[in-house]
């Protein structure tokens, strides 16, 4: 193969690459993806868990687990609010109730650092920090998701649809929050 042909082909794959990329933050940016329910875990679920405390909706712990009093909850709120009563905290029921979508914790960057922790961080959550810590360093200003590829190709292809554990979040988060320190 030429040297010109090989330039081409690397920036055919690199066009293709970002257009990849572009096209899992538009899925991962939708409302859908924001939904969160019975059995979902996480920062996302202890937001909610926040918003309808503030709001005296919500009487228990805000530990990030959907569970039955956050469901029940979430139903009183929808029902107060005119929205589709049914548990189920969708992107329409977060956007009413008030929480950040725009925050951190639904941030696509700690989206995809939870999900590689969660898969390859470690059992600990000092081992999950230390992996975030590590993967940050080596991605240097390159995107996360662009490194994440580089180094796992079929990275994309892996992500598990469970959410990632409320640790992996906590250290994604915390990784994120005090990168460059």
């Amino acid at each position: 193969m030429s040297e010109k042909n090989r330039k081409m082909w690397y920036m055919v794959m690199l066009v293709a690459t970002n257009l990849f990329l572009l096209i899992l933050i538009g899925t991962a940016a939708s409302p859908s993806a924001q939904a969160l329910c019975l059995g979902c875990s996480g920062e996302k679920v202890a937001a909610v868990q926040r918003r309808l405390k503030e709001k005296g909706i919500y009487s228990g712990e805000i530990n990030g687990s959907y569970d039955f009093a956050t469901r029940k909850a979430v139903k009183a709120f929808q029902s107060e609010n005119g929205i589709e009563n049914s548990g189920v905290a969708d992107y329409e029921t977060i956007t009413v109730l008030g929480v950040d979508t725009k925050g951190e914790c639904f941030s696509l960057r700690t989206e995809l650092l939870a999900r590689y922790l969660e898969k390859h961080g470690g059992v600990t959550y000092y081992e999950l920090l230390e992996s975030g810590n590590k993967l940050l360093k080596e991605a240097g200003c390159m995107p996360l998701g662009e490194y994440l590829l580089s180094i796992d190709s079929d990275f994309f292809e892996n992500i598990s649809e469970d959410e990632p554990s409320s640790e992996a979040y906590a250290a994604a988060l915390h990784v994120i929050r005090f990168a460059g320190d």
